[in-house]
């Protein structure tokens, strides 16, 4: 899985011979080479070790095995099983037969599709750090030690948990000791997750959980270096907020919220503090997604998105699942939840009428109880164990929706092709990207790769929301696009960026003319 190891791990493995500290090292070697050459210590080059391999018979089961993980957790990746293929030919035939082996089908992969695309990927994500006029003015980023998060839900807890995973000492603020009381049962609920997938030592859990604290009022943020405010999506609410967070921190401390929908100029509008005030946007669950979106105001000073970027540097170390999603649409909405959907879907809808698609349905779950995986019925059913499954009675959901929306069903979508699925999905995404470009809010297309990869879980190896576009054409897309809004609406009529780009028959990852990017 290219995983990377640490020299102790890969000690263990028998991939490393000794560690030694830096500074004796080279003495250290000079002793290895010594024994060697009297013949105190044998010399076995690494190609000719068999001695951690299994018996013949075992080691085939074990590749067995490899082979169906391998094909379970990434069914569209040809070569991670050329790697296992490589790797039982030296088992079974030794190893410069695996290294010839290795060799050949490497040459297989090195100009396939899937290369050039997570290439593209790799390349996007050395890019996110580099901002004109922002990280090339010899800006140093300051030092962070202290950030209090607003807020212990689920968005909040999960960012309180990857700043303590990355050692940031962290202050919780609720409204009352019940909310209190469930954002660190969360946090701890999170760190557990990741001792029991072998990410963090269990000794590691307790020191982890020294680094936070909760408080129920803001006498604890007057030495704070940053805030991330993380409540719900309420404007009001949030400047007040903002209002109580200028008068308790100190002048130097960032003032950052988590919003998803809601512009921060109008957030910090109430506030003196313009150039302190930021959006730093996690991505759900924020202990899980290594994305960080950075969101300046039209006042946000260079030095505040330097530090944050610092802080994003230090994180990021059926249809639509056969796609390569690590979850399709309805099953995403289950486990967010219904009310957190709904809230977003009011700003929506509120700030872009024209973008959005109204529907009935949720509308419709929700007045029968039903607010996904939390309450185990959603759009799925779920056990104890939160597994989901399909729930025959949503037929009768689906009915009730379209009656009060007065929408009769399309023979021709009953029986849409995985691809075409897909698609009208994914257009829709395509065509906001390039609204989001067109308007200076992205600084370019890659920025928008790696968002879709690493907050949306676009498949990394299809290259990113706007490669994965361009390779299927401006055109096409285009013209799918328009062949819908005459059939269901404007919410599939493309932009004038698409349209322009697919009447020249151009790439959506050209560079475009803009104005300072606020991502």
């Amino acid at each position: 899985m290219s995983k990377p190891l640490k020299a102790d791990e890969a000690h263990v493995l028998g991939l490393v011979d000794a560690i030694a500290p830096q500074e004796e090292l080279v003495m250290t070697a000079r002793q290895w080479a010594l024994e060697i050459l009297e013949q105190r210590r044998p010399w076995i080059p690494s190609i000719y070790r068999n001695d951690r391999l299994e018996p013949l018979g075992k080691a085939r089961e074990i590749l067995k095995f490899a082979r169906a993980q391998a094909q379970k957790q990434a069914p569209n990746l040809q070569h991670l099983l050329l790697c296992i293929d490589a790797i039982e030919k030296g088992v079974v035939s030794g190893s410069r037969a695996g290294l010839l082996k290795e060799a050949e089908d490497f040459q297989k992969v090195l100009h396939s599709h899937t290369c050039k695309c997570l290439v593209n990927v790799f390349i996007a994500q050395c890019a996110t750090s580099k901002v004109p006029r922002i990280t090339d003015i010899g800006l140093v980023p300051r030092r962070v030690n202290k950030i209090a998060v607003l807020g212990g839900g689920l968005m909040g807890s999960g960012i309180a948990t990857v700043l303590i995973l990355n050692k940031y000492y962290v202050i919780l603020k609720e409204v009352n000791e019940k909310f209190l009381e469930a954002g660190i049962n969360r946090i701890k609920a999170n760190l557990q997750s990741h001792v029991q997938k072998g990410k963090m030592p269990e000794e590691n859990f307790e020191t982890a959980l020294t680094l936070l604290k909760g408080v129920l009022d803001y006498e604890n943020f007057r030495d704070v270096d940053l805030v991330i405010e993380a409540v719900i999506e309420n404007v009001p609410l949030k400047q007040q907020v903002f209002a109580d967070l200028e008068t308790y921190c100190p002048p130097h401390c960032i003032l950052a919220s988590n919003t998803s929908t809601i512009d921060i100029n109008l957030i910090g509008e109430t506030t003196k503090s313009h150039d302190r005030i930021v959006g730093a946007h996690f991505f759900s669950p924020a202990h899980v997604m290594p994305l960080l979106e950075v969101v300046r105001t039209q006042k946000t000073s260079p030095q505040v998105i330097v530090d944050l970027l610092e802080l994003g540097r230090r994180f990021i170390d059926c249809a639509i699942s056969k796609f390569g999603m690590p979850m399709g649409p309805f099953r995403t909405i289950d486990l967010i939840g219904f009310g957190v959907f709904a809230a977003v879907g009011v700003q929506f809808l509120k700030s872009f009428p024209e973008r959005c698609y109204k529907s009935a349905l949720m509308q419709v779950l929700l007045e029968d109880k039903r607010a996904g995986e939390a309450t185990r019925k959603g759009f799925y059913l779920y056990d104890i164990r939160r597994k989901a499954s399909p729930d025959p009675e949503m037929t009768k959901y689906i009915e009730k929706s379209r009656s009060i929306a007065g929408v009769t069903p399309d023979p021709q979508l009953m029986k849409l092709a995985d691809k075409d699925i897909v698609e009208m999905l994914f257009f829709p995404v395509v065509n906001e990207s390039c609204r989001i470009l067109d308007e200076g809010i992205a600084l370019k297309a890659s920025d928008l790769d790696i968002a879709s990869v690493m907050g949306r879980g676009f498949p990394r190896y299809r290259g990113g929301i706007m490669f994965w576009a361009d390779n299927l054409g401006s055109k096409y897309i285009c013209s799918k696009m328009e062949t819908w809004a005459k059939k269901y609406g404007d919410f599939y009529k493309p932009c004038a960026y698409l349209a322009e780009r697919a009447a020249k028959g151009a790439s959506l990852r050209a560079p475009v003319e803009q104005a300072n990017s606020r991502l």
